[in-house]
């Protein structure tokens, strides 16, 4: 998204992770030219309107967007990923997982793991039966234990339909 490149204070470009502000100065000018826009986060209750109804903006204003959504899982609901489903030129949908143990989880997320689960399920069925188009990739940020093999195979034989990826972690 083009606001979320700033100059440094030596005239250096340094990324910044675009917010929702960006998106909606980005999605409101008429003059931008086709643009890859990402970082839209699913993390916490969304709002009815959001992100769906954002992103239905982009799909009006911006056509040739690419859309790259990011999320925890937790706050999908079948409602929200039947309404993200219909948003077009989403490139993926990455889901944060990071743990696949009920104990590493909740110590890290702060809320059960069976919950968040039951959430990947829905989106998992969705996409199973051909009713979520998009592509969606289960993520783990790699911390080099044997748990990030593990998290792997969990991955691969609970979520068929789904990428799995272990991730350096880039900061």
């Amino acid at each position: 998204l083009l606001p979320a490149v700033d100059p440094g204070p030596q005239g250096h470009a340094h990324a910044r992770r675009p917010d929702q502000q960006d998106h909606r100065r980005a999605v409101g000018d008429s003059a931008v030219p086709p643009v890859q826009t990402g970082a839209l986060q699913v993390q916490r209750a969304v709002p009815r309107q959001a992100p769906s109804g954002h992103l239905e903006a982009v799909n009006q204003r911006l056509p040739n967007a690419a859309i790259c959504l990011f999320s925890n899982g937790a706050a999908l609901t079948e409602k929200t990923l039947r309404r993200l489903a219909k948003v077009r030129n989403v490139t993926y949908l990455v889901i944060s997982l990071n743990e696949c143990e009920p104990g590493p989880y909740q110590a890290l997320m702060k809320i059960p793991l069976a919950r968040t689960l039951d959430r990947v399920d829905i989106l998992h069925r969705l996409k199973a039966a051909g009713e979520f188009p998009h592509k969606v990739i289960i993520n783990r940020v790699m911390d080099g234990t044997a748990a990030d093999h593990e998290f792997d195979r969990w991955g691969r034989a609970r979520y068929p339909a789904f990428e799995i990826t272990v991730s350096v972690r880039k900061d």
